[in-house]
């Protein structure tokens, strides 16, 4: 839990394209998009449980138990003929595990482009927006 996700807020997304649209210093270029905080994965998931009003998780696996438990729960679920994924998988334990950061530098030289939703303004959005379509459905 120790690595930092690469999220980005979708409002951030649509300002950069938009940026992007009409900066003629973009054409043939290609740019990073993601938020500049400081956040950890445990940190995200702890705000997303207390958001939700769940418990925060006390503890966390080290990568090799977490893919390890992915390839055997993938396994179970493949031979119960489950349609649906299992909660840990190889997929997944390879993106929590796996530390990955993406510069926006370029966005910000070129386009004078900088991520503006912070973390504390766009999780509670999205964890909102998530809610109503799962109350639709």
């Amino acid at each position: 839990g120790a690595h930092r996700p690469p999220i980005v807020s979708v409002s951030d997304v649509a300002d950069l394209v938009v940026e992007c649209a009409l900066q003629p210093s973009a054409l043939g270029e290609a740019f990073n998009c993601a938020s500049t905080e400081v956040v950890s994965w445990k940190g995200l998931f702890d705000e997303i449980a207390q958001l939700l009003g769940a418990h925060v998780p006390l503890w966390s696996v080290t990568f090799r138990v977490a893919y390890g438990a992915g390839v055997v729960l993938e396994a179970q679920y493949r031979l119960a003929g489950s349609s649906t994924p299992p909660v840990i998988t190889r997929f997944a334990a390879e993106v929590l595990g796996t530390a990955v950061e993406y510069d926006v530098s370029k966005a910000e030289r070129l386009l004078g482009w900088r991520p503006r939703v912070t973390i504390g303004v766009g999780l509670p959005e999205t964890v909102a927006w998530l809610q109503a379509e799962r109350s639709r459905t």
